[in-house]
């Protein structure tokens, strides 16, 4: 089982939404290359693609379904790899720094204190303030 599903049967909303996405993200980029890059080729493709690919996918919804999975399936790869680069970065960064500290300070959060002697981790706890009757109110 995968954790991200790729939608292969969009509904027509989900694909009108995406051709606003589609208008929108090229635009952008089209006025990107027109005034950054300083590129009006590139920028006029960009722009001609941003209002093509919608309207021809709101005329013939299967051409805007063929659009949606192929980026869908080409965003898929970076999506997985960046989300496993981040959590990776996090445990390695974040979670295991703080491990060690606590080993080093000697600091156990969860009292396992090795007793020679003793058979096991058992803990003894005080049984003052409870009864049956706090079963039912755990928090």
């Amino acid at each position: 089982m995968s954790i991200i599903r790729i939608n292969r049967n969009p509904s027509p909303r989900q694909l009108n939404q995406f051709g606003f996405i589609w208008l929108a993200f090229l635009s952008f980029f089209g006025a990107l290359a027109w005034f950054r890059l300083h590129e009006p080729a590139l920028a006029q493709g960009l722009w001609a693609a941003a209002v093509v690919v919608p309207v021809i996918g709101w005329l013939a919804p299967s051409f805007m379904r063929l659009v949606f999975l192929g980026m869908s399936y080409a965003a898929w790869p970076i999506g997985f790899v960046v989300s496993h680069v981040v959590l990776a970065l996090v445990y390695y960064l974040v979670m295991t720094p703080i491990g060690v500290v606590m080993r080093l300070f000697g600091y156990d959060p969860m009292t396992r204190i090795t007793d020679p002697i003793g058979a096991g981790f058992w803990v003894e706890r005080s049984g003052k303030g409870r009864g049956p009757e706090s079963y039912f109110r755990q928090f």
